[in-house]
């Protein structure tokens, strides 16, 4: 279904059939997630959402389900509006074209006994979104109230990757390159959460990474994650990839000469270029299970830190 986003309709009069109105609808809330789920999985074109003020983002994400109209004093008409709290019921402009009128109350008002009671003009039905709800209602308001159980109506989850890095926020350590990885998982349309375990978190950053002061103690972290990530320019090791790949993590990392000495390939690593030219990241999601033997040189270390004196 085509959905409309109506605002500042202020002359035009509009004829809708079902209404739900709230004085404002905020960035996030209870009311808005019950707002949006209502109207996927009920809205067949009938409902329309009204609000003198909104987050925008908000609208944009409710404007997917349901038309939303911005109520800015024009003139309106509807079978049937529907107030999301009480407090919005004695707006005498917004029910003046309604023929019918009901009350969702989302809001439980605790167990103070001097509580005011609200003096609600006759409507055609009161609901509250749970039992608690509904005692906690009937303290404050008159008239029959019934339970009406909030819908959650979710998508197919997406598989989110959870991505690590434990490196200095510096160009030499790939910080932009970071940032651009970050750009181009979006534009594939991959959620992903990025942990970065850093000396410093930068003013501005992808929404998705977040900053964590170092630690010395990740194994546990780098192992429930999907992969390690290191872009670096130099590098005369690699102790990071290799610790992700001893916890049995994959990595993606910079294509640098060292890695590969040190038996890092394409089984267990995704690689790319100082210009991010490399696999399309859509390949990240098919995470490939790791096979690592890190190189050894136990027999010199032995040698070395042998104690002289000692036979």
């Amino acid at each position: 279904m085509k959905k409309k986003i109506y605002r500042d309709l202020h002359k035009e009069e509009l004829d809708l059939d079902i209404v739900i109105y709230a004085d404002c609808f905020y960035q996030i809330g209870g009311i808005e997630s019950w707002a949006y789920y209502t109207c996927k999985r009920y809205n067949d074109g009938q409902i329309t959402l009204m609000y003198k003020s909104a987050d925008s983002e908000q609208i944009d994400r409710l404007s997917k389900v349901v038309d939303c109209v911005q109520y800015t004093g024009q003139d309106f008409k509807c079978n049937r509006i529907i107030y999301v709290a009480p407090i919005y019921v004695h707006d005498d402009e917004i029910y003046q074209g309604a023929k019918e009128r009901y009350l969702i109350n989302h809001v439980c008002y605790g167990d103070s006994k001097n509580q005011e009671v609200f003096e609600l003009p006759e409507l055609d039905g009161i609901y509250a979104v749970s039992d608690e709800c509904k005692k906690s209602c009937k303290k404050r308001m008159l008239g029959d109230i019934v339970t009406l159980y909030n819908p959650v109506e979710i998508e197919k989850p997406k598989k989110v990757l959870r991505l690590v890095t434990a490196s200095r926020w510096s160009e030499d350590k790939g910080s932009k390159q970071m940032l651009e990885f970050a750009k181009r998982l979006d534009k594939a349309g991959i959620s992903f959460i990025w942990y970065v375990f850093s000396n410093e978190e930068p003013e501005s950053h992808h929404q998705n990474m977040i900053f964590m002061y170092p630690r010395y103690d990740l194994a546990s972290i780098i192992a429930d994650c999907d992969y390690g990530v290191q872009f670096t320019r130099i590098e005369s090791y690699g102790l990071f990839p290799v610790e992700c790949l001893k916890c049995g993590t994959p990595v993606i990392l910079s294509d640098l000469k060292v890695f590969r000495e040190i038996g890092i390939d394409e089984k267990n690593a995704f690689f790319y270029d100082w210009d991010l030219n490399g696999p399309d990241v859509k390949e990240l999601l098919k995470i490939p299970k790791v096979k690592y033997k890190e190189p050894s040189s136990d027999k010199l270390y032995k040698e070395l830190l042998k104690c002289p004196t000692s036979k």
